[in-house]
């Protein structure tokens, strides 16, 4: 893949990440999904104060969480990391999964169980490692993190992805009763 095209693809997932981490985090608030006992600035304030200090996407990852927190006039930042291991096209992915029903076909000849284990290997795009932390501006110190992984399979939207992803980090933020 060009290296253009994969950071313009980095970038795009990037925004889309953050908007549906913070609708997530709001939606899994109120008084039926345990109140966040916490203040969240809002997304369109975050990203102008960024913007106005000059700090994007690309090189968010440079600051430290108290520039950040200077910038932003927070306490706490909440900050994620993805981490794929690769990136299929859906059409490399379809190809991929075509061979594995043909190749699922031979095995389960022989084996009943193959079945399932050759297409939970092979029919997936990627694997996601998923990094959350909560990081303590003026300390720099980590108050919460959550790691996991999960695998995301080429039928799934994009959207539907990012929404999985994000639900689960969300439901595992602290501050709640």
């Amino acid at each position: 893949m060009d290296p253009d095209v994969l950071e313009d693809i980095k970038i795009e997932e990037s925004k889309l990440f953050q908007l549906s981490l913070y609708t997530e985090v709001l939606d899994r608030t109120g008084s039926s999904n345990n109140d966040i006992k916490i203040s969240v600035q809002p997304l369109s304030k975050t990203n102008r104060l960024l913007k106005d200090a000059g700090v994007e996407f690309v090189n968010i990852g440079e600051y430290t969480s108290a520039e950040l927190g200077s910038i932003l006039n927070v306490d706490a930042i909440l900050s994620t990391r993805l981490i794929k291991d690769m990136f299929l096209s859906k059409e490399e992915a379809v190809v991929i999964d075509v061979a594995t029903d043909v190749a699922t076909d031979v095995l389960n000849k022989t084996n009943n169980r193959s079945k399932y284990l050759a297409r939970a290997k092979m029919t997936r795009t990627s694997e996601v490692d998923i990094y959350a932390t909560i990081m303590d501006t003026s300390s720099e110190s980590v108050v919460w993190a959550y790691n996991t992984d999960c695998d995301i399979q080429w039928e799934m939207d994009e959207d539907d992805i990012i929404e999985n992803i994000n639900a689960r980090i969300s439901k595992k933020l602290p501050y709640r009763d």
